[in-house]
């Protein structure tokens, strides 16, 4: 294209002649995709990047004076390309980041099935928990929901701390007898 028909088309698509945008369009399309291509190897991105350089173009024919379209459009084209670079970058950092951040979080994720296994182990373990006496049940719970000291237990039940260490070592008696204990307990080291 001439310099003097650039000048021309450039007055005409001022106007709204979609005609002259079309010649525009027709002429700098296949540059514009290689420069973009060159900088993204990648058609879809290259396609698309265009299509946003001649939209622009089109949206703002009345308010940018444009003296060399061609440097014009090329300059828009590389600018594209790089912000899509820069974009692309970040998207791979942010990737590793979260990669690395979800790879220490969750070293061990648990399938379905030891999932399952562990909600039975529980049942299991909860059903011999409330098959103790009341005041063994009572504070076994406090010590191990609770996380309530020995002696905690003792002021809040006004009981000696050696009563709450026999009720503790009776239910743990209890439930190892049972064995849940021990499976919940391998269980555990699974993970």
């Amino acid at each position: 294209m001439k310099k003097n028909d650039t000048k021309q088309f450039l007055r005409e698509l001022s106007r709204n002649d979609k005609s002259a945008f079309r010649v525009i369009y027709e002429n700098y399309w296949e540059k514009l995709y290689a420069v973009c291509y060159y900088y993204t190897s990648s058609r879809e991105d290259a396609e698309d990047m265009v299509a946003e350089i001649f939209i622009s173009l089109w949206k703002n024919r009345t308010k940018v004076e444009i003296n060399h379209l061609s440097s014009y459009l090329v300059k828009a084209a590389k600018n594209k390309s790089l912000k899509y670079l820069q974009k692309k970058q970040r998207q791979r950092k942010y990737s590793k980041l979260f990669k690395e951040s979800t790879a220490s979080e969750n070293a061990y994720i648990p399938s379905p099935q030891q999932l399952l296994e562990y909600k039975e182990l529980s049942s299991a373990l909860n059903a011999q928990i409330q098959s103790l006496p009341e005041k063994t049940k009572r504070i076994f719970l406090l010590n191990r929901d609770k996380e309530l000291t020995y002696e905690q237990i003792s002021e809040i039940l006004n009981i000696s701390v050696k009563t709450v260490e026999y009720h503790i070592s009776k239910a743990l008696r209890l439930l190892s007898t049972s064995s849940v204990i021990l499976i919940v307990i391998f269980f555990f080291e699974q993970f």
